[in-house]
């Protein structure tokens, strides 16, 4: 202790001044020690005219006698003196709790975390819990010792403001709880309706209540349910969840709460003895070998909490996996020893021994003067201190594990905070624990307190945090993302399986679609292009003019592909096959004329190599050799034949009449086991094929599907000009256009469009793109023509979009054939009704 002196404008002069032998005898030196002992004097009226107290500064950690560690030096033990101090409590395995809760919903992917409480009074509620609750609270009537509550306001209190959502308060209004809360009205029906004030505070619902039965009779539940977001009610949504967290502390008592431990006497521990063999470590061949030079180890000593509002608390023997209760504040250890390493080939490096209450210490840590306590003048340390120090936090100073899987006897609940008081220097040499080998270390000056961009995180959160809504992590963000991801890639995979249906969603048939692009050279989209080049060179725009402005206007406008298709471009050449013709023949620059993908039938006797039966046959097939074509002479009643002649011979005898024109697409796919069956429909875009020409009315036209096991081919077909069978090279000079694009008998061919182009182009801004009049004055002064003749736009090759759909196996009964009969009644899916 050191006096602390009050302020004077005199100086204490201790020991006064003497005369010396050598003084010459003057009035100034015969002075010296009068005025001193003036000043003296002087200075003691001071002290005494301000303050009769003494004043005291310069106060050191081991002055305080509270919580003081220390050793006599005659033993082992080191001692904490009594005193009293604030912990976190986080003891959850605790006996008799106010609540029991059951989680109903919410392990399921997309499931909203829901739970049911039991109530006080005989039911069914899991492991009988209903009996454990009413015995509990039947304690309430009772006065004896053993039935001791140990209650603090945490088992009647919620903490959190009632929000509906993360963006809407509970207004004036309130939440109704009756209409939610079934058999409850708490606290009245007039007080819980919508305004009637339970919005005036952050507890939904009166205390007493709390502790309230259902009712009375075989109906009244056993249980109440909790919502974390009411689903039922999204008025509600998150109002509710201050009620849960009531409950959730009824349940748990108030874990990871502040509470004030009294150490009533004095404690002691022993202080284990220098061992080297706690820094040995294996080497390559898994022989011991003790670390050479390590003379001193440095251990933590620690109290463990016992508040006073508890009756005991557990604590988890970390060798036996067991609990423990202690009714005292008690002091624990942790050794600062423990390399403990592994090197043996085949091991784990960081393989630390299972030794209790030990740290990985390092031996080169007490010759590292940069760590350590330092032996200065400021401080009460004996001689300057190197090692490896355990840290409050190593193996003890942990928090429970709090799941409503976990049984009440469950080690995991067990959490202890500890209060470090001193770290203890156990010397090689020494046989006992000496005062200067105790470092007193009490925590005077620490704080519990979260940092400011904590606290304000948690204070932002919303809806607030608690046990009925806690924090979520990065790593169990990451594991409930990973269990939708993997609930939704099963989903997507099983369309895919070749081997489970069970999954596929039944309205999702469609397996496949895309485009068969006539092209930029020769398509409709050709043509597109041609009509809005010819119109932007017009205008007075230059930006516009290019020719990858010009095809990503034509592709956006007309809704081909998008941002997300991405991969869909238009090619330069028709996607269609390449024709019959030019892959058989040595032709030069195959794909790149226009006719090079058409083929053309020319119909005659010799084009049909096959048909249905032309005969009357049985169900077996067999022929009856009654031709179809007879009919009957209406005057002689005769039975007459029709010559069955397809081309008739009349006329021009080089043209034919039944031909046309078709282009192909063959596509080929991997057929799944799951796949019963597939259509493929197809529709032209942009574009419409020509259906009839001069002389060609018999033609034929249109679209068809060429069905295979895991392929399937698009045909379009569409009619040309009129076809020459022969003397094709003799009319060339009347002007007669060729009656077919391949190489005729005389090595002539027609691979330019010309005529063979016989698709036209009729989008609107084409069509409307000039309403003058075609055509000149007739005979006589007759104009010809009218306003709003449409325009067209020509191409060789059309643009088809088409669709696969499929059949599934499991849809196999709703597949139908054999439609024999009149009007037969079919099932559809989804209906119960039998088929007839």
């Amino acid at each position: 202790m050191e006096n602390i002196y009050q302020d004077s404008n005199y100086r204490f002069t201790d020991p006064i001044r003497f005369f010396k032998a050598n003084d010459p005898y003057y009035f100034e030196v015969d002075n010296i020690p009068l005025k001193q002992l003036q000043e003296n004097c002087l200075w003691l009226k001071d002290q005494l005219r301000k303050t009769i107290e003494p004043k005291i500064t310069a106060v050191k950690r081991g002055d305080i006698d509270e919580l003081r560690p220390y050793s006599t030096g005659g033993d082992r033990k080191v001692r904490v003196k009594p005193g009293r101090y604030t912990a976190r409590i986080n003891d959850a395995s605790k006996a008799n709790p106010l609540g029991y809760i059951l989680k109903v919903a919410g392990e399921a992917v997309g499931d909203v975390d829901a739970w049911s409480s039991a109530l006080p009074q005989p039911g069914s509620f899991p492991n009988n819990k209903n009996y454990f609750l009413e015995a509990a609270l039947n304690t309430f009537k009772q006065q004896t010792a053993n039935q001791a509550m140990g209650m603090n306001g945490l088992a009647e209190r919620a903490f959190t403001w009632p929000v509906v959502n993360s963006d809407t308060l509970v207004d004036e209004n309130g939440t109704d709880l009756w209409a939610s809360v079934n058999w409850f009205s708490y606290g009245g029906y007039d007080v819980n309706i919508p305004g009637g004030g339970a919005s005036n505070s952050p507890f939904l619902i009166t205390e007493a209540l709390l502790w309230s039965r259902a009712g009375s009779g075989a109906t009244a539940p056993d249980r109440t349910g909790l919502h974390s977001f009411d689903t039922t009610n999204t008025n509600n949504g998150f109002s509710f969840l201050p009620r849960t967290e009531n409950h959730f502390i009824k349940a748990w008592r108030g874990i990871s709460r502040l509470a004030i431990v009294d150490v009533d006497d004095e404690i002691s521990i022993e202080v284990p003895r220098f061992d080297s063999t706690d820094f040995q470590y294996k080497n390559e061949s898994g022989v011991a070998v003790d670390v050479t030079g390590v003379q001193q180890r440095i251990d933590l000593i620690f109290i463990y909490s016992k508040p006073v509002d508890m009756s005991g608390v557990n604590l988890l023997d970390t060798t036996t996996k067991t609990k423990k209760t202690i009714t005292k504040p008690t002091l624990g250890i942790v050794r600062g020893a423990g390399i403990k390493m592994n090197l043996r080939q085949g091991m784990p490096i960081n393989n630390k021994a299972p030794t209790n209450g030990s740290i990985l210490a390092h031996p080169a840590d007490q010759v590292n003067t940069n760590m350590g306590f330092n032996s200065a003048s400021g401080n009460d340390i004996a001689y300057d201190i190197r090692g490896s120090f355990p840290s409050p936090d190593d193996l003890l100073n942990i928090a429970p594990l709090i799941s409503e899987k976990l049984e009440d006897s469950a080690y995991e609940l067990v959490g202890q905070s500890i209060l470090p008081v001193a770290y203890v220097f156990v010397d090689s040499t020494s046989q006992t624990v000496l005062s200067t080998d105790v470092i007193d270390i009490r925590p005077f000056f620490r704080t519990a307190e979260l940092a400011y961009n904590e606290r304000a995180g948690i204070a932002a959160a919303f809806p607030q945090l608690s046990l009925a809504n806690p924090a979520v992590g990065k790593a169990q963000m990451d594991y409930e993302l990973k269990r939708v991801y993997d609930d939704l890639k099963s989903k997507v995979d099983n369309i895919n399986n070749v081997t489970n249906t069970t999954s596929i969603v039944n309205n999702s048939n469609t397996l496949a679609t895309g485009y068969v692009f006539g092209g930029w050279n020769f398509g409709p989209e050709g043509a597109m292009y041609d009509f809005y080049r010819k119109q932007f060179a017009d205008d007075t725009n230059t930006s516009n003019d290019s020719q990858e402005y010009i095809r990503n206007y034509v592709k956006s406008k007309y809704g081909i592909g998008s941002a997300a298709t991405n991969n869909l471009s238009i090619p330069a050449y028709p996607d269609w096959d390449l024709s019959l013709w030019v892959q058989t023949q040595n032709l030069a620059d195959k794909g790149l004329y226009p006719n090079d993908y058409i083929n053309t039938f020319i119909g005659s006797n010799g084009s049909i190599v096959a048909g249905s039966s032309s005969v009357k046959v049985d169900e077996n097939g067999n022929s009856t050799g009654v031709k179809l074509n007879k009919f009957t002479n209406a005057t002689t009643g005769a039975s007459q034949e029709v010559q069955a002649n397809s081309v008739p011979l009349e006329g021009i005898s080089y043209r034919t009449y039944a031909n046309f024109n078709y282009i192909c697409k063959k596509i080929k796919f991997n057929r799944p086991s799951w796949l019963a069956d597939y259509n493929v429909s197809v529709s032209l875009v942009n574009c419409l094929a020509q259906n009839n020409s001069l002389f060609n009315a018999g033609s034929y036209f249109g679209t068809w599907i060429e069905k295979g096991f895991d392929e399937f081919a698009i045909y379009v077909a569409f009619t040309g000009p009129v076809n020459a069978t022969w003397d094709v090279f003799a009319n060339q000079s009347a002007g007669q256009l060729f009656g077919y694009p391949a190489p005729g008998v005389d090595n002539i061919s027609q691979r330019g469009g010309d005529g063979f182009s016989c698709f036209v182009v009729p989008v609107s801004d084409i069509l409307t793109s000039n309403t003058a009049p075609i055509g000149g004055t007739g005979t006589a002064g007759v104009k010809r023509g009218y306003v709003g003749n449409p325009r067209i736009a020509k191409c060789t090759y059309p643009t088809v979009m088409w669709t696969m759909t499929g059949v599934l196996a499991e849809d196999v009964l709703y597949h139908y054939g054999n439609l024999n009969g009149t009007r037969p009644t079919i099932r559809l899916k989804g209906d119960p009704a039998t088929t007839e």
